[in-house]
């Protein structure tokens, strides 16, 4: 009793997790499988959460479906993390790390909510420790780049009146992917030339949007949604919105057509780079970061003279001036796949972009 009650003092021991041991075999009931452990665990995800840990629950209900959620140690699961990593790299090209973290990072979520259940007294997950990232390859495309990209798109896909119009769009606001999968009619703004974004954390911020973008999408919600009230913007042929999967699709297709993009694993977060390194290049960093929706400042001034939206709108004619922000439309014009002039940059000192750290989901 006394050692107990040391490593209770020296915290080596959690209390809750004694108490959980200690009643196992008398008091627990019968402990589910991961089968029947997945709506639980589901119900206790907040919506946005649940969309990031989804894909890892339903992957540990199909490596341990009919096994008890207690029955799984780190040993189990280590091999499966690689298996998600090693598949990543051959779908996406990159190294695969991000997707293991993701896998790890919810295999975490839920044998915590099974120890929360009071089904186990550790979290097996927690075991595993994420791979070292390398040094991000990341950067800005170059037009050529572009142009191959979109080629590839529009000689493969199936629906390329959409396909298209989803890298325009990063291109043009250089949104996150929930960004375009989130965006409704309502978030229009066509008197101001901008749309109202809903990204990760739960953050909205208003970001300046080309009219001939903003009226390509209105034409395709139109087309495609069945009911008005319905208005999520993006819409497949038949009519269901768009989801990330349809990202996949995209790129698969890309790093099939372009070993280079599979090499370095391209996704839509390059035209998000792409296009606020031109923003940079454009102004300054702090513009950059405010049209990225950053929201860290260094120090209290940084406050009071936050970019505003029309300083956002100033760069992004300078940008892509074949669409000027309210300008009338100018159907097929390369603007948005032209890189900025390096000429037309402003003689003060320009501080690259650099991009915030983000969270790695599946």
């Amino acid at each position: 009793m006394r050692v107990l009650e040391a490593l209770l003092a020296s915290g080596a021991i959690d209390r809750r997790d004694l108490e959980i041991t200690l009643t196992l075999d008398s008091n627990r009931p019968e402990v589910p499988t991961h089968r029947e452990f997945l709506p639980i665990a589901e119900a206790a995800c907040s919506r946005e959460s649940l969309r990031t840990y989804r894909t890892t629950f339903r992957r540990l209900v199909v490596a341990f479906g009919d096994i008890a959620v207690d029955a799984i140690s780190s040993v189990d699961l280590r091999p499966l993390a690689l298996k998600v990593r090693l598949d990543s790299v051959d779908q996406k090209g990159g190294n695969g790390v991000g997707a293991e973290e993701g896998f790890i990072r919810g295999a975490r979520r839920f044998y915590q909510t099974v120890k929360e259940n009071s089904l186990r007294s550790s979290n097996p997950a927690s075991e595993i420790s994420f791979s070292r990232r390398s040094p991000r390859v990341r950067r800005a495309l170059t037009g050529e780049e572009m142009e191959q990209i979109y080629a590839v798109v529009l000689e493969t896909s199936h629906d390329p009146s959409l396909d298209v119009l989803i890298l325009d769009f990063h291109r043009d606001t250089a949104c996150r992917q929930g960004g375009a999968t989130s965006l409704r009619i309502r978030d229009i703004n066509y008197l101001r030339g901008s749309v109202l974004l809903h990204e990760k954390g739960g953050t909205e911020r208003e970001t300046p949007c080309a009219r001939d973008t903003l009226t390509r999408i209105d034409d395709l919600w139109t087309s495609r949604a069945e009911k008005e009230e319905d208005d999520f913007a993006f819409r497949y042929l038949d009519g269901t919105r768009l989801t990330r999967r349809r990202y996949n699709t995209i790129f698969l297709k890309v790093h099939n057509n372009l070993p280079w993009a599979k090499r370095l694993g391209v996704s839509s977060h390059w035209f998000r780079h792409t296009t606020l390194t031109d923003i940079a290049h454009a102004t300054n960093g702090r513009i950059a970061s405010a049209y990225a929706g950053h929201t860290s400042s260094r120090n209290s001034t940084d406050g009071y003279t936050r970019p505003a939206f029309e300083d956002l709108v100033s760069a992004h004619d300078l940008v892509f001036p074949s669409f000027v922000i309210g300008s009338p439309l100018q159907p097929n014009s390369p603007g948005l796949v032209q890189r900025a002039n390096s000429t037309s940059r402003p003689s003060q000192v320009v501080q690259p972009f650099l991009e915030e750290p983000q969270e790695t989901s599946l």
